[in-house]
This record gives C-alpha cells, sequence and structure tokens, in this order.
C-alpha cells in the first residue's frame, strides 16, 4: 500500500467512525508520522465528497428526475435513528431505473441550526477502505421537514449505509457531527 492509500484509509476510518473535532489532530498526527505530505489527508477527503457524486439540483424533485416517489418507495427502505442523544429521526430509500441510482432522505425532529451549519447526506459502502460519498445538502421543507434528493449515473445500490451529519459551513469537505444512520 502506497502512503496516499495508507493516508486515504487513516482518514476514512477517523471520518466515518464519528471523529469530531477533538480527534482531527488524532488524525493529522497519524498522517504525519507516517511520513504522508500535508495536503493528503485534505486531498483525500474532498476526493472521497467528490467521488462519483452528482447532486440534484435542489429545486427538482422525483418526478422531475424521470422516477416517481412510488417507484423510490418500491426500492430498498431504511429507518435513520438518532445517534446524537436527540429525537430526530428518518427514512430513506434508494432504488435504480434506466441505469440510474435514485435516493431520497426525509428526516423529522431534526436539531435547530444555528447560524454557519447545515445537514448533509452521505452513502456509506465501507468507510475502512473509503468507500464513502456526500449525497449533498438537505433542504428544508415548509412543513418542518428535511429532505435531500439525490441521483447517480451509475448503480450504487450496494452503498447501504446512509448517514446525516452537522455540518459547519467551514468548507471542510469531512463528514462532521453524525445526527442520524442505519
Amino acid at each position: 500500500m502506497n502512503k496516499s492509500h495508507l493516508g486515504l484509509a487513516i482518514v476514512s476510518i477517523a471520518i466515518m467512525s464519528g471523529c469530531g473535532a477533538a480527534d482531527t489532530d488524532t488524525v493529522s498526527n497519524a498522517v504525519q508520522d507516517l511520513n504522508i505530505p500535508a495536503d493528503t489527508q485534505e486531498r483525500a477527503i474532498q476526493e472521497q465528497r467528490n467521488t462519483n457524486a452528482v447532486s440534484v439540483p435542489e429545486d427538482e424533485d422525483a418526478a422531475e428526475l424521470d422516477i416517481t416517489f412510488e417507484d423510490l418507495q418500491r426500492g430498498a427502505k431504511v429507518e435513520l435513528l438518532d445517534v446524537s442523544g436527540g429525537t430526530a429521526s428518518g427514512t430513506a430509500w434508494t432504488t435504480q431505473k434506466n441505469g440510474k441510482t435514485y435516493h431520497r432522505v426525509v428526516a423529522k425532529d431534526m436539531p435547530v441550526l444555528e447560524a454557519g451549519y447545515f445537514y448533509e447526506g452521505w452513502l456509506v459502502k465501507n468507510p475502512a477502505l473509503g468507500q464513502f460519498f456526500s449525497t449533498g445538502e438537505m433542504t428544508q421543507e415548509a412543513s418542518g421537514e428535511w429532505l435531500l434528493e439525490y441521483t447517480h449515473d451509475s448503480d450504487v445500490t450496494d452503498y447501504e449505509k446512509v448517514v446525516i451529519t452537522l455540518e459547519p459551513n467551514d468548507g471542510d469537505p469531512a463528514p462532521a457531527a453524525h445526527i442520524i444512520e442505519n
């Protein structure tokens, strides 16, 4: 395993195991101890966020994506539970149609966002191997529920774990505090 791949593995494990801000130094020190270039951690995280990701514009809904909500409901459904100590919950659906993967998350009772924060979705296959990617930023509906709709140009239905994180709007592409997940 070359240093870049080893650095990516360390960063990926730390990110998806729920490392908080306090653990960032631990990850950075581990990367430095391996004599991995300083920019490898940031580059690896950014690559993971962008890997095979195609975000759906926020103003489109499932019907405009050549798929109906009923199509999504026939796909794999998972319940998302709060892992932050709160009462948030959600449901996620993933299905494939015409060679594309469609993914939708509806969440409720999410903590009130402070200024400078947002909720971000992630699909995860194997965090130890860096197999996860961002599905984009959630938007709040008039009902108070949070919605995320995402499409991918190929089959990623084997990314079965769904995570919603609370992200500071600081430009750091790494997943932050886990709020709900399956």
